[in-house]
């Protein structure tokens, strides 16, 4: 795929597969010129970096084997972002802006809408401030107190009476309007056990 994006890399390597010879230095460093860079997040343990057959999750893509991308982003220049610590213990704003470090954080521990059953992927929402911003308040805007939500998600919450908080990192549980129980957490939508 990073040759298929890139017609001067196509071109080297082409020429070095057909005449077995090295590539032109020249057609080489156009080839790196125009080589297109990529963000690329891939979601995997820091100690299965060095397994070929370990596990990553691809953000809209999917999971896939370490080996595997290593293999489709040959080629092609990635800009490698380093990972953030889940718990975002410390990372803090005093605004109701939030930094970009703080919505990466956000981002890349919720993949999608923390809305029960929502399957909206996060990139594309609005964060929401789960205790609302009081003015002249000091380290509200953390991730702790950040959630995504579309905005009917968010209309929901402010309007009909729905109550959200954040029990830990990337564990939501919802109170419905009727008294409802719903937890969303990185497994998905679930009614809390019955008691017995």
């Amino acid at each position: 795929m990073g040759l298929l994006a890139n017609p001067a890399a196509a071109l080297a390597f082409i020429g070095h597969a057909v005449t077995g010879d090295e590539p032109d230095p020249a057609l080489t460093k156009t080839a790196q010129a125009w080589t297109p860079q990529a963000q690329v997040y891939a979601h995997v343990c820091v100690d299965t970096l060095d397994d070929p057959e370990a596990l990553a999750r691809l953000e809209n893509i999917g999971p896939m084997l370490i080996e595997q991308i290593a293999r489709i982003t040959r080629g092609s220049r990635i800009r490698l972002t380093p990972a953030v610590h889940i718990g975002g213990a410390g990372v803090t704003a005093d605004s109701y802006e939030i930094p970009q470090a703080i919505r990466d954080h956000v981002l890349l521990r919720e993949g999608h809408d923390v809305f029960p059953w929502s399957s909206i992927q996060s990139r594309h929402l609005d964060f929401d401030h789960i205790i609302p911003c009081l003015n002249g308040a000091l380290g509200q805007t953390t991730p702790a107190n950040l959630a995504p939500l579309s905005r009917r998600a968010h209309r929901v919450k402010t309007h009909a009476g729905w109550h959200l908080d954040q029990v830990y990192p990337g564990g939501y549980l919802w109170r419905t309007g009727a008294g409802q129980i719903i937890i969303v957490n990185p497994t998905g939508t679930h009614r809390p056990p019955m008691r017995q």
